[in-house]
C-alpha cells in the first residue's frame, strides 16, 4: 500500500511545485546539491556561470593532468610503469600468459578466481607465480556467501601470497584476515558507504566501480562515485591521507582517462578495454567470437540483469539476455515464485560465460560451434564496448591512455549566460571521426576523381557556350535581363555522360523509364562502391545506409514526355481554337505527338522519383539500412552528408553511400534562373564563356550552370581500419543551419552557427585549417555574405586559402557541395592548393586579404 501511495503521488521534477505534499523522484546526484550550491551559488545564473568558469579553469589546468599517469606515485606503489589495473573477469583473466602480457606492458594484471575450487585453481593458476617471475600482479576473490569455495580460496591465497589481493565483491571486513597475514588488499566498492567501511577496515586502495562497468555492478555511475569522493575529500582531507582512489567503469581511452584524472583518480581499473587487445585472444583467455562481439558493439548495446537476485551484471544484449530480462520482469510483477525463479535463472545462466569466453560447455567440455556460443553464451561487458572500435596491443592501450593525443575542448564563458546557449555537437558513441573510403565524381572536367583533379590543377575551364548539339539556344537568348521566357546567359559547363543498362544493373524496362539523374546516381554509386571495396567488407547489410541527393523529382527528364503524352487532348483542344482540324488530322496529330514518347506504366513512377535511385542501389547491392532522398536545393549533397554522419556517429549504421547526380541542363533551367537574375551575364559586359564564372572577383555578375554529380562512401573509422580500406579523408565535424530571411541568398549571420557547430565537434579550431572549399557561387551578395561569415570564424593574421570549384565547373546545383569536397580531398592528397579561375580584381566590399584569406591564381604546394 505504501509503494502504491508513493507511485500515485509522485510527480516529475519539472512539473512539481516542490511542495511538502509532493513526492519528487530525483537522481543520486541530488545528494550532492549542497556541495554544488556551496561552490557555485544558489541562483541559476550564478551557478551556471561559476560552473562554466570552473570548467574553463580545469581546461586551462590541463598540463597538470596531461602526463599525470607517467611516473605517478600510485604506479610506484604498485610497482608498475602505469597506474592501470586490469580488472578481473571470471573464466577470462585466469590465464597466466595474459597476466604476463599486461605486466610487461606496464599495468597491474588481475587473475580471477571466480567460483573455482582448489583443484581447478591449481590447474589454471598453479603456474601464475612461475610465469610472472616476481612481476607485480593481483589475484581477485569474490568474497560473497554465494561463493561455495570461499574458505578454501582464502586459504590458497594465504599460501601463495600474491603481491596484491583484490576483493571483488563482499563485505570489506573480509579483508581483515588477509591484512593480518600481511597481504596488500585492493577493495572494489560500488557504493560510497562501502568505501568508508573499507577505509575503516584498514584498506588503503579502493576501486570505485560505476554501473557502466561489467561484472557485479552497483547502481551509481562512475561520475557519481567520483563526485562523492571529491565531496568527502573536500570535507575531510585527513580521511584520504595515504589512501588511493581508483576509478572504474566507462574508461577506455585517453579522453576518459583524463576525465578520471580530473575527478581525482590516482589510478584506473579497466576490464572491457582489455577485451579488445590482441594478447587476450593470443593467450587463449578469450574466444575470437567474444572479441568480435565487443568490437562490433554499438552504444546502448549492453544491459544490466540480476536485479531480482541482487547480483547486477552488465552484458551485451543477446537472445539469452533478453530471455533473462523477460523472466525478471515476470518476477517483478509477482508472477513467479521466488524459488522457481531462482532455479530458472540458474538454469538459464549456467555455463553462459564459459561458453562465450572459451567456447566450451564446461571446463573440460566439448568445443561448441559459434552459433551455439552466440545462443547460449553470456557476453559480459561494460558499457564502453559501444565506444571501443579497434583492436590494439596491451602496450598500445596503455600508451594511448597515458600519452596519446588528447582532445579536450571548451568554450570560454561569455558574460552572463551567453556561453551556455550555444549547442555543442558531440558523437554519442564517443568516436570522433568518420572515414571517407570511396569517391566518385563526374562534371565538366572529367568522369572520375583523377581526371577531375588533373583538369582542376591544369587550370582547365569546363565552361562553354551552349552547343547546338544540346539545343538551339538562340531561341531563348536575349541579352536584356527580365524578359519573359528568355535568358541573358549563354554560358554553361556541360559534362559528357553515357551509361549502359548492364553497367547500371537495371532491367530493360526500368532503364527505359529512369530519369537521367537517377542513371547518373547509379553510375556514381557503382564507381564509389568499387573504389571503397565496401561490397567485400562483410558488414551486415542492415548496417549500410543510402542517402541520395538529387533534385529532379517532378522535373525529372522523363516528366516532359509523360506530361505531354498525358495531356495531348488538352493540346488538341488548344489547337482547335487557332486552326480547323478534321477528325483524321486530330488523330494524326495525337499519334505524332505521342510517337517516341514515354507513357505512364508501372515503372515510370520509380524511375522519376528521387527516392527511387536509393531503392535501385539497395536492390542491386543488397543494402538494408536506412535509405532516403534529401532535397535541400544547392545544399542537397551536403545535407545528405550531414545526415549520414549523424546516423554513423549515433551508432545506427556503420557505412553509408552518399550523394547523387543532377539532371542534364535544359533551356527551362536557364529561363527560370534568369528570371531571378542569378545567372552570369547580368551586368551585360561581354566576356568569353571561360571567364563567366568569377567567384570573389569585383566583376562577378552571377553564376554559371553546370552538370554533374558526386558520391562518397562513408564508414565508421573503426570499420574502415579493421578491413584495411584506403581512407581518403576524415569527416571530423559537420554543422547545419538555415536562413530565416529569404530562400535564395543566405546571410552571414545564418552561416556562422553552422560553421561553429562543425568546429565544436571537430576537436580543433579554424586556426588549424589551411584550405576552405567555398560555396562561392559568383553572385554579388552571396560571395560577400559567405566571406563575412568566414571572417567571423577564422582568426586574422593567418593566411587561409579560399577556393571555388565553380570557377571551373560551374554550379552543379545539389551536387556542388560534394563536388567541392572531393576536389578538396584529392588536392589534399596530392599536396597541392587548388587555384580559382578569374579572380583578378579584389572586391573592397569583401576585403578577402584584410580578413586573412587568399585566392590563388595558380596551384601552390600544400606543406604537409
Amino acid at each position: 500500500p505504501f509503494a502504491r501511495r508513493v507511485v500515485e503521488s509522485a510527480v516529475p521534477a519539472y512539473e512539481s511545485g516542490l511542495g511538502r505534499d509532493e513526492v519528487v523522484p530525483l537522481g543520486p546526484e541530488a545528494a550532492l546539491s549542497s556541495g554544488f550550491i556551496r561552490r557555485f551559488g544558489r541562483s541559476a545564473r550564478q551557478a551556471i556561470t561559476g560552473f562554466l568558469a570552473e570548467t574553463a579553469r580545469l581546461l586551462e589546468d590541463r598540463p597538470r593532468f596531461e602526463h599525470c599517469f607517467l611516473n605517478s606515485p600510485a604506479a610506484r606503489e604498485l610497482g608498475t610503469a602505469y597506474p592501470f589495473i586490469q580488472g578481473a573477469m571470471s573464466w577470462i583473466t585466469d590465464v597466466p600468459e595474459f597476466a604476463r602480457a599486461v605486466s610487461e606492458a606496464g599495468g597491474l594484471p588481475t587473475a580471477a578466481l571466480g567460483l573455482k575450487d582448489v583443484s581447478l585453481l591449481k590447474k589454471d593458476l598453479g603456474r601464475l607465480e612461475q610465469v610472472m617471475a616476481g612481476r607485480p600482479h593481483a589475484v581477485n576473490i569474490v568474497a560473497l556467501e554465494e561463493n561455495p569455495h570461499l574458505e578454501e580460496q582464502l586459504a590458497w591465497l594465504e599460501r601463495i601470497r600474491p603481491p596484491f589481493v583484490t576483493i571483488g565483491a563482499g563485505e570489506p571486513g573480509r579483508a581483515r584476515r588477509l591484512l593480518d597475514q600481511g597481504l596488500r588488499v585492493i577493495y572494489v566498492a560500488s557504493d560510497p558507504a562501502l568505501m568508508l567501511l573499507a577505509f575503516k577496515a584498514g584498506i588503503d586502495w579502493v576501486v570505485l566501480e560505476g554501473c557502466e562497468a561489467g561484472g557485479h555492478v552497483g547502481r551509481h555511475s562512475t561520475l557519481t562515485l567520483a563526485q562523492v569522493a571529491l565531496e568527502l575529500r573536500d570535507r575531510d582531507p585527513e580521511l584520504f591521507h595515504g589512501r588511493r582512489i581508483v576509478l572504474a567503469g566507462g574508461l577506455f581511452n585517453r579522453q576518459t582517462a583524463m576525465w578520471a584524472a580530473m575527478l581525482g583518480a590516482d589510478a584506473l581499473q579497466m576490464g572491457t578495454a582489455y577485451l579488445a587487445t590482441w594478447e587476450i585472444v593470443a593467450a587463449g583467455a578469450l574466444s575470437p567470437l567474444y572479441q568480435h562481439k565487443i568490437l562490433r558493439a554499438t552504444p546502448g548495446s549492453t544491459v544490466v540483469t540480476g536485479e531480482g537476485v541482487g547480483l547486477r551484471v552488465r552484458s551485451l544484449r543477446t537472445s539469452k539476455i533478453e530471455a533473462l530480462l523477460s523472466l525478471e520482469r515476470e518476477f517483478a510483477l509477482g508472477r513467479e515464485d521466488e524459488k522457481d525463479f531462482r532455479t530458472r535463472i540458474e538454469t538459464l545462466t549456467a555455463g553462459g560465460l564459459l561458453a562465450a569466453a572459451r567456447g566450451v560447455s564446461w571446463p573440460e567440455g566439448r568445443r561448441l560451434d559459434d552459433e551455439t556460443c552466440l545462443t547460449e553464451g553470456q557476453f559480459m561487458s561494460g558499457a564502453a564496448a559501444g565506444a571501443i572500435d579497434r583492436l590494439r596491443t596491451v602496450a598500445e592501450l596503455h600508451r594511448d591512455l597515458a600519452e596519446g593525443p588528447l582532445e579536450l575542448s571548451g568554450s570560454e564563458p561569455a558574460p552572463g549566460l551567453a556561453a551556455s546557449r550555444r549547442p555543442v555537437v558531440r558523437a554519442s558513441d564517443g568516436r570522433s571521426m568518420v572515414a571517407v573510403t570511396g569517391l566518385a565524381v563526374l562534371n565538366a572536367l572529367g568522369s572520375n576523381p583523377a581526371e577531375v583533379l588533373a583538369g582542376a590543377l591544369g587550370l582547365k575551364s569546363g565552361v562553354t557556350e551552349v552547343p547546338p548539339s544540346r539545343w538551339d539556344h538562340d531561341r531563348y537568348y536575349n541579352p536584356k535581363p527580365g524578359l519573359p521566357d528568355k535568358t541573358y546567359c549563354r554560358a554553361a559547363a556541360f559534362a559528357q555522360a553515357e551509361f549502359s543498362r548492364k553497367e547500371l544493373g537495371l532491367s530493360p524496362q526500368d532503364f527505359r523509364t529512369t530519369s537521367f539523374s537517377t542513371r547518373l546516381t547509379l553510375h556514381l554509386a557503382h564507381q564509389a562502391l568499387t573504389a571503397s571495396g565496401l561490397l567485400k567488407s562483410g558488414l551486415p547489410p542492415e548496417r549500410i545506409g543510402v542517402f541520395i541527393s538529387q533534385n529532379s523529382g517532378e522535373t525529372a527528364s522523363t516528366v516532359h514526355d509523360l506530361i505531354i503524352g498525358f495531356n495531348v487532348d488538352q493540346i488538341i483542344r488548344s489547337l482547335r481554337g487557332a486552326i480547323r482540324l478534321t477528325g483524321e488530322q486530330e488523330a494524326a496529330a495525337v499519334e505524332r505527338i505521342k510517337s517516341g514518347r514515354l507513357s505512364f506504366d508501372d515503372t515510370t513512377l520509380l524511375g522519376r522519383l528521387n527516392s527511387g535511385a536509393g531503392g535501385f542501389i539497395c536492390n542491386r547491392y543488397g543494402f538494408r539500412g536506412p535509405c532516403f532522398a534529401l532535397t535541400a536545393a544547392c545544399a542537397s549533397s551536403l545535407a545528405a552528408l550531414y545526415s549520414a554522419v549523424q546516423f554513423i556517429l549515433n551508432g545506427v549504421i556503420d557505412a553509408a553511400v552518399v550523394g547523387g547526380g543532377e539532371e542534364s541542363l535544359r533551356p527551362e533551367i536557364f529561363v527560370e534562373f534568369a528570371a531571378v537574375r542569378a545567372l552570369a551575364g547580368l551586368s551585360g559586359l561581354p566576356r568569353p564563356p571561360a571567364e563567366a564564372s568569377r567567384p570573389f572577383d569585383a566583376g562577378r555578375d552571377g553564376f554559371v550552370l553546370g552538370e554533374g554529380g558526386a558520391m562518397v562512401v562513408l564508414e565508421r573509422e573503426s570499420s574502415a581500419r579493421k578491413r584495411g580500406a584506403k581512407v581518403y579523408a576524415y569527416v571530423t565535424g559537420v554543422g547545419a543551419g538555415n536562413s530565416d530571411r529569404g530562400l535564395i541568398e543566405s546571410l552571414a549571420e545564418n552561416q556562422i552557427p553552422a560553421m561553429r557547430f562543425s568546429f565544436d565537434r571537430a576537436g580543433y579550431g579554424p586556426e588549424t585549417v589551411d584550405l576552405v572549399e567555398a560555396h562561392a557561387t559568383s553572385t554579388i551578395q552571396g560571395d560577400v555574405e559567405e566571406v563575412r561569415a568566414l571572417g567571423q570564424i577564422f582568426p586574422r593574421g593567418r593566411r587561409t586559402i579560399l577556393a571555388s570549384f565553380k570557377s571551373q565547373i560551374g554550379h552543379t546545383m545539389g551536387a556542388s557541395g560534394l563536388n567541392s569536397l572531393i576536389r578538396g580531398i584529392m588536392a589534399m592528397d596530392a599536396g597541392v592548393f587548388p587555384a580559382s579561375l578569374n579572380y583578378r580584381r579584389p572586391d573592397p566590399e569583401i576585403s578577402l586579404e584584410e580578413a586573412g584569406f587568399a585566392v590563388l591564381g595558380q596551384p601552390a604546394d600544400w606543406p604537409r
